[in-house]
């Protein structure tokens, strides 16, 4: 199953299912912070530092240096999960034995939260994801090794802004637990690391503008405001509570998290800022909105798996289940002829053949596997749908091949072009590559473009309607001339090239 979703999202780069939202955002940042030294992002026509704080972007150069085809980043973004699930097998170790931690980690490949990072396009906090369960492991696992976690450390911080917060409650927690006096400045490290992020660095980026405050208007409209309000009206930040996508979250995870209440503490800041927030994606979790959320929830459920162990043999109370099967425990399971006949104590009897932590831990995942099954049903029937893969190859590979064959041979490498959302991620190879269609980066698009590139056989996301998307095409026609038209495309070039900067 799994190795059937990454070859699901690997074929996403050759069938146009990707789109420069985001992937072309982020990527195309990485891309000019390698080769210009800036992280200016085509898509959003500003410095992506100012959008999101995420200098670890420049990871991706290396493999941006070789090729620009779309399959090698998710190939990576790909990577990065599978090696997600090895590291929560060995958190989940350092709470539970080898055989229980395998049977948990399997569960975790129909979590939905983690799917939902694992099959979209690329986003940074695939590696956030990774790097912050191996800084849980060297947390919990109390070695701390300096060569690994200072770098995984600075590496995690510059994933995005809100790490930081994040982190500054994870320290804190750790802080607390055992007065350790590298977590308090740890604690005291990330706060500060926050507050200049917040304050200075990406306003310095974009201008003083905070690009997603609009999401918190629930709370206020800016900073500041919202800091305000928090003191004068704090049952707002109560009200704005979703609590049914916070069911969703802990149910995913049995909720297990909160049988290891002290490891779950720390969750409670992503989940705040992340639920709190009017965008409804982020609100609910979905996406990428969940990252920092995963690894403290996994550890939260090793610890509280932990717990029931010890209740089942009897450490914090008495409870001896050889009263309730009599018999059960002993090498030979005895049983009346007519007791035998019974399936449920036929079951027992071959379960008791087995080490008992192998049958505790069968039924578990059992368990775990029925409940599933729905969402696996689910995601197949719309997630995952193999019919959609062959249709989108079939239509799409085509247009892909003459992407290649009639417009990238007749359009200079060093030309600045904007597109379409499902060819953006296909031309990031020029020096400049934007995108069409959203009205608040579309008038700098167009001064910063010397063609435009159109699909001819769609209508491509965002236009509603075929009818809005020919107005589009054809209100360009003043600053820009025909170049190139056929079935699949329509190119047209800046009359003026002097035009744009």
């Amino acid at each position: 199953m799994l190795a059937y979703f990454v070859a699901f999202h690997l074929s996403n780069a050759f069938n146009l299912a990707l789109n420069a939202h985001d992937y072309g955002i982020q990527v195309g940042a990485a891309r000019n912070a390698i080769l210009h030294g800036n992280f200016y992002c085509d898509v959003i026509n500003m410095n992506y530092l100012g959008d999101h704080f995420s200098p670890s972007l420049i990871l991706l150069g290396p493999i941006l240096l070789i090729s620009d085809h779309p399959f090698w980043i998710l190939l990576i973004q790909n990577l990065l999960m599978l090696a997600s699930f090895y590291w929560a097998f060995r958190v989940f170790r350092l709470y539970l034995g080898k055989i229980a931690s395998w049977f948990v980690s399997l569960t975790l490949v129909a979590n939905v939260y983690f799917l939902e990072i694992f099959r979209h396009d690329f986003h940074v906090e695939a590696l956030g994801l990774l790097l912050f369960l191996v800084l849980v492991y060297q947390v919990v696992s109390g070695k701390r090794e300096a060569k690994i976690f200072y770098p995984v450390l600075l590496l995690l911080l510059g994933v995005k802004e809100d790490v930081a917060l994040v982190l500054t409650g994870f320290f804190a927690v750790q802080y607390l637990r055992k007065f350790n006096r590298i977590d308090l400045l740890l604690t005291l490290s990330c706060l500060v690391y926050f507050v200049i992020t917040m304050r200075f660095s990406m306003s310095f980026f974009s201008d003083g503008v905070y690009t997603h405050i609009s999401r918190y208007q629930s709370l206020g409209n800016s900073p500041g405001e919202v800091i305000r309000n928090f003191f004068v009206e704090p049952w707002r930040f109560l009200a704005v509570i979703k609590w049914d996508s916070v069911n969703s979250l802990l149910k995913s995870f049995y909720y297990l998290p909160l049988l290891g209440l002290i490891e779950f503490l720390p969750a409670l800041i992503p989940i705040y800022f992340n639920n709190a927030s009017d965008y409804y994606l982020q609100s609910n979790f979905w996406w990428v909105h969940s990252y920092l959320i995963l690894p403290i929830l996994i550890a939260a459920s090793g610890d509280g798996l932990r717990l029931l162990g010890n209740l089942r043999e009897g450490k914090y109370f008495k409870l001896d289940l050889s009263k309730l099967f009599p018999g059960s425990f002993s090498e030979g399971f005895q049983l009346t002829s007519k007791a035998g006949e019974l399936l449920v104590f036929r079951i027992w009897a071959l379960l008791n053949r087995l080490p008992k932590a192998s049958w505790v831990w069968l039924l578990f995942l059992v368990f775990i596997f029925t409940s599933l099954v729905p969402r696996y049903k689910s995601l197949l029937n719309e997630s995952y749908a193999i019919q959609s893969v062959s249709k989108t190859l079939e239509t799409n590979t085509h247009v892909v091949n003459a992407l290649q064959e009639r417009i990238k041979t007749k359009i200079p490498a060093s030309s600045r072009i904007a597109s379409c959302g499902e060819l953006q991620p296909h031309l990031l190879g020029y020096s400049y590559s934007g995108f069409l269609g959203l009205p608040q980066w579309d008038s700098l698009t167009f001064v910063n473009s010397d063609y435009l590139i159109f699909l001819e056989d769609r209508t491509p996301w965002p236009f509603g309607d075929s009818t809005s998307y020919a107005k589009y095409k054809q209100a360009r026609l003043g600053a820009f001339a025909l170049f190139y038209k056929d079935e699949l495309f329509l190119v047209l070039k800046k009359k003026d090239v002097q035009a744009r900067p």
